[in-house]
């Protein structure tokens, strides 16, 4: 959330690249005031596109087992687990 909200507010001035150390391309929106809006458009799109991905991984984590994970009651069938594919994608990333 934080990545897309200051690509949006800020995207025009380079600001979301200054934060990954994209310094050259940085400068570019900075002095272009974001490649003449094209380039901000991109990097909002794609940002907002990360946001929904982020979120959908997130909803795809479900729990297993017993609801009470802390105590370690219910014979110990709580935990979390990812599909195997959304999992091999995960590791590919990495």
């Amino acid at each position: 959330m934080k990545e897309f909200l200051i690509t949006f507010f800020f995207g025009w001035l380079g600001v979301h690249r200054f934060m990954k150390k994209q310094y050259v391309l940085g400068v570019v929106y900075l002095l272009t005031l974001g490649v003449f809006g094209i380039g901000w458009v991109i990097d909002t799109i794609i940002a907002l596109i990360n946001l929904t991905k982020r979120t959908e991984l997130q909803a795809t984590i479900q729990p297993q087992g017993n609801a009470n994970l802390c105590s370690g009651e219910g014979g110990g069938g709580g935990g979390y687990s990812l599909p195997n594919d959304l999992l091999k994608v995960s590791i590919q990333r990495l």
